[in-house]
Parts: structure tokens; sequence; C-alpha cells
């Protein structure tokens, strides 16, 4: 999961720590850049991407961790009223080199400013001059020029960015170069991506979590039940009792409440799954009809699904 993520103020550290090593990479083909008596690389423009609003510095994550970074510039308007973007500089980490990272990065930016871009790289730099016209031909589908400038010492590519990953590179965009172990995050990201285009194609369509606990006098949960309201039923995902407390009636009370959250709802039936390790009799004393049997589930086990009508 490749990601881009803007720069906060309280991050300034992250990213110059992250500079340092892009300026060290970036001193084989710029030799004149040297270090400072503190042996650091200086890099004057640091603090104005924090003061001007036309600066924009990024983080260039995978899998929620830092694999580089990029900043970028507004230089101005062109001829058609077009804001002219620069990419002032990008950096990703040789671990993440060749594993399509930096172009993935790149066609998230380009997407996320739409309008005029020029991209440059000085003339001894043949690795970024070979990653830029590849990556830049593939997201415009050969729709760029390259140009030069009298105060540039190298190529300079420039072409139309689109919005929104509509258009020109958004295949390429949107296809990953790896698949990855996603975060919590990354898993509810792409679950309420789900939930949107649902809620495009069915009339009433809606996603609403309805999470319940009950709690002893020391504010410790001792029983609880996860579900949410999908469309026109409410799904049981876990109903848990602490095993100290279990035969005290918690269950019940937690499933008779969720019931009655449901039935406000207007939800017209209620589902949910257990195991036969579990307790499958006890929601058959609520009403509950089994309507699905998975044999073996796991090993020695069987996976059962009920259903309850509100009618």
């Amino acid at each position: 999961m490749i990601t881009i993520q803007k720069v906060d103020y309280e991050q300034k550290s992250i990213l110059r720590h992250l500079l340092e090593l892009y300026r060290y990479d970036f001193s084989e083909f710029f030799p004149e850049d040297e270090l400072n008596p503190q042996g650091l690389f200086e890099y004057k423009y640091f603090d104005h991407y924090w003061t001007e609003d036309s600066r924009f510095p990024f983080f260039i994550k995978v899998n929620d961790k830092l694999a580089g970074f990029a900043l970028v510039r507004v230089l101005g308007t062109n001829d058609k009223n077009e804001t002219i973007y620069w990419m002032a500089e990008f950096f990703v980490l040789r671990n993440y080199r060749r594993l399509k990272v930096g172009q993935g990065a790149a066609y998230q930016i380009f997407n996320h400013f739409p309008g005029a871009w020029k991209v440059a790289q000085i003339e001894a730099n043949v690795p970024a001059k070979a990653f830029w016209r590849k990556t830049i031909d593939s997201y415009t589908n050969g729709a760029y020029e390259e140009i030069e400038e009298a105060d540039w010492n190298g190529p300079i590519q420039t072409f139309s960015s689109v919005s929104g990953g509509n258009g020109a590179g958004e295949s390429m965009a949107n296809t990953p170069s790896q698949i990855l172990i996603g975060s919590s995050d990354d898993a509810a990201y792409v679950r309420n991506k789900l939930i949107e285009f649902n809620a495009k194609h069915v009339p009433n369509g809606r996603y609403e979590e309805v999470n319940l606990c009950l709690k002893n006098d020391k504010g410790e949960i001792i029983a609880g039940l996860n579900s949410a309201v999908c469309w026109n039923w409410m799904e049981i995902d876990i109903l848990w009792i602490q095993e100290d407390n279990r035969g005290k009636g918690l269950g019940k009370q937690l499933l008779e409440e969720a019931e009655q959250i449901a039935r406000a709802k207007d939800c017209t039936f209620i589902k949910l799954n257990t195991f036969s390790f579990q307790a499958p009799e006890f929601y058959k004393k609520y009403g509950y009809q089994v309507i699905g049997i998975i044999e073996n589930a796991p090993a020695g086990n069987k996976h059962y699904y009920y259903k309850k009508d509100l009618n």
C-alpha cells in the first residue's frame, strides 16, 4: 500500500533526517554540494515549506512505513491559467527502489495537484533521468514534452496531470507493485471504500456500527456485542461474555438490547454466525433459526449461520 502523507509542522525533524539521506545520495551527481562545519548538508528552502502557501511537503509511505519524501512547489500559472507545479525534490529509500514505489508515489502526487507540471533532472543524474522519463511516459501515455531551459543543466519533462486518478495513468496508479499485509487503518479504508460503492448502487444504502458493552463497578468490560446495521438488517459479529460472568443473563441482556435497536432502525431481520464449540443452542432459545452449516470448520467442528425475522 503506497501512500503520500502531508508532513505536519511537528514532523519537520523527521523530514530533515530524510533530507540528509537524500542529499548524501545526491552528492554523487552534484559534488559541489558540500557538508557544513557540523557535518550536515543544508537545505536552503527547508523552513519555507511551512511558511509559504506555494510549497507542499509529503512523506512517501509503504504499508504505513516511511519510504521517502517529495517536495512540491507552485511556480505560477501558464497562458491557459493552469497552475504550474514543480517537483522540487523526490527521494525513495534504496530498499524500496525497483519495487515501483517511486512510480506509485509520483502518480499520486500528480493526481493530487491537477494542472501543468515540470519535472527536472540534472544532466549528470542518469538514473533519475531514466526513472522520470519512464514514469511520466506511462502516466501520460506518452503525452509529454521534454525541454531545456537556460537556467537549468538537464532535461525537463512538461505535461498536464489529471484529477483524482481519472484519465491518464489511472490503471497504473491504482495497480499495486506488490501485495502487502495491511494495517488496521488499511482495512478500515478498504471497508469504507466498499461501503461507499455499495451505497451508490443500492437504494437507502447504509452501514452503521452498533457496539454494546457491560462494565462492572471498576469500569472493566465484562461482556460485549459488536454489530452493524446494513441496509434492512442487523449483523451481529461478536457476542462475548467474560468467563466468570457467564450464566448470569448478560448475553440475553445484550441480545435483547441489540434487537430493540434493530427494530428502532427498521431492520427486518438479524443474522449472525457461531461455532459448535461456542453457544449455538443459546441463540435458538431466543428465536434464531439455522440457515446454514459448514461442516468441519474448524476441523472437527461446525460453523453455524443464524437468522431471526423481526416482523
